[in-house]
């Protein structure tokens, strides 16, 4: 991970260009890469949320902007 913008990366929660390869090229890939793929997390690629079934299967393309959102309990 870093701050600056490789060509061939995404952002992630507007922080950190994470460089795609062939190993990391699907949602699902990059959530395992950052240790968050677990119940609670909700994901966006440019502003549309992705279903959690997409996931396996949702390409990642260079300059894509990802939020990765965590649930908050509270009461």
């Amino acid at each position: 991970m870093n701050n600056n913008n490789p060509q061939n990366s995404v952002l992630v929660n507007q922080e950190n260009w994470i460089e795609l390869s062939e190993q990391l090229s699907k949602l699902e890939q990059l959530l395992i890469h950052l240790d968050c793929l677990n119940d609670g997390v909700a994901v966006a690629i440019n502003n549309q949320v992705v279903t959690k079934d997409n996931w396996p299967t949702q390409v990642l393309n260079y300059n894509d902007k990802i939020n990765i959102f965590g649930a908050i309990a509270g009461g």
